[in-house]
C-alpha cells in the first residue's frame, strides 16, 4: 500500500519506488519484459543480483537504506531484485507497475516499505518558466511517441469516465410529454369573446363609442 500523497506540501512531485525480490532470474526477466511491454522505460528499471556490492546498487536504485540492507541480507544464489521507479506522470503508471510486479510470486525479505514515495528535487531554473525552446512545447505530448502508449485517462482509473449519449426526443425519461393532450388548440380563432360573436357594447344595449362629427 502507498503511504503518502503524490505531491508534497511544497509543490514538489513524487516518484514511486516499487521493489520486489524474486526467487530466480527467469521470473525477474519475465516481470521486466512485461514492464517494457506496458511502456515503462528501461531507464526506470533496475535488476540487481546478489553480491558484495548489492546493497550499494539497491540504494542507488533509490530504495531506502533500511530496506536496502534487508534486501541485500536476504539475497542469495539466483535471486534477483527488480526496482521500478514510476514517475508522477503519466497518471496510473505506479499502479500499473505494481500490478505487473505483483503478477509473479515474490519473496518476503521482511521489507515493510516495498512501495515508497521519493520527492523529486525542484529545478529552480525551470520552476517559473516553460521550455520555450522545446520543439514540442505547444504540444500535449512533450515526449514524442509516448502519448499513444498512455491511452485514455479512464483506463488508468479502471472505470469509464464517459458514456455514449443516446438520441432522445424528450427530456422526460421514456420520452413522455409533460402534459397529455394537444399543447396547442386547433380551433379557429374568434373575433369576439362573447358567445355568438356579438360585440360587447351590443350586450349592454348601448353604444360605448359614438362617432363625433367635426367641431
Amino acid at each position: 500500500m502507498l503511504t503518502g500523497p503524490a505531491v508534497s506540501g511544497n509543490g514538489g512531485k513524487m516518484t514511486t519506488v516499487i521493489s520486489r525480490l524474486y526467487a530466480d532470474a527467469s521470473t525477474a526477466d519475465a516481470v521486466v519484459a512485461a514492464l517494457h511491454a506496458a511502456g515503462h522505460p528501461a531507464a526506470n528499471i533496475s535488476v540487481i543480483a546478489p553480491g558484495p556490492g548489492a546493497e550499494a546498487e539497491i540504494r542507488e536504485a533509490r530504495v531506502p537504506t533500511r530496506a536496502a540492507t534487508k534486501y541485500a541480507g536476504s539475497m542469495s544464489g539466483d535471486n534477483r531484485l527488480v526496482v521500478n521507479r514510476a514517475p508522477f506522470t503519466p497518471f496510473g503508471a505506479a499502479r500499473n507497475a505494481m500490478e505487473i510486479m505483483n503478477s509473479r510470486d515474490s519473496m518476503d525479505a521482511g521489507v515493510q516499505d516495498e512501495n515508497v514515495y521519493v520527492e523529486e528535487p525542484r529545478n529552480v531554473r525551470l520552476s517559473n518558466s516553460i521550455l520555450s525552446d522545446h520543439p514540442r512545447f505547444l504540444s500535449s505530448d512533450m515526449d514524442p511517441g509516448r502519448g499513444r502508449k498512455r491511452g485514455l485517462v479512464s483506463n488508468a482509473f479502471r472505470m469509464p469516465l464517459l458514456i455514449k449519449n443516446r438520441n432522445a426526443n424528450s427530456a422526460i425519461s421514456g420520452g413522455r410529454q409533460i402534459f397529455p393532450g394537444k399543447p396547442l388548440l386547433s380551433k379557429k380563432r374568434k373575433l369576439s369573446v362573447i358567445s355568438g360573436g356579438r360585440l360587447f357594447t351590443a350586450a349592454l344595449g348601448m353604444p360605448m363609442l359614438s362617432h363625433r362629427g367635426p367641431r
